[in-house]
């Protein structure tokens, strides 16, 4: 029979004994209750070093020669694709709610 903890008895302790002694759905009970602390943890670990990349790539790139004529010529290269592929087509807006909606919960 399946493990179900609908009002959370079940202990972290006794989760893992159960999934190692083949009861179904355990694991899953375990998952479920910890899995949004682990995306916010996650999450919070990825932006952190996000920002301390962006920051020493900001000071790097300000008094980095060789970076600003890249950065020059790769902007050219930008806007001539632009230039060759002309305006979007608009998204539908059932699609533009849903990527909106997705790009939120990142």
């Amino acid at each position: 029979m399946p493990v179900e903890d609908p009002e959370g008895v079940l202990t972290d302790e006794e989760l893992p004994r159960r999934t190692a002694a083949g009861e179904r759905g355990a694991s899953d009970v375990l998952v479920t209750r910890h899995q949004p602390a682990v995306f916010r943890f996650a999450r919070a670990a990825t932006e952190s070093r996000l920002h301390r990349a962006r920051l020493r790539l900001a000071g790097h790139v300000s008094g980095c020669d060789v970076c600003e004529r890249f950065g020059r010529r790769f902007a050219g290269v930008i806007r001539d694709l632009r230039e060759s592929l002309g305006e979007p087509e608009p998204l539908e807006e059932t699609v533009a709610v849903r990527l909106r909606a997705r790009i939120a919960g990142l």
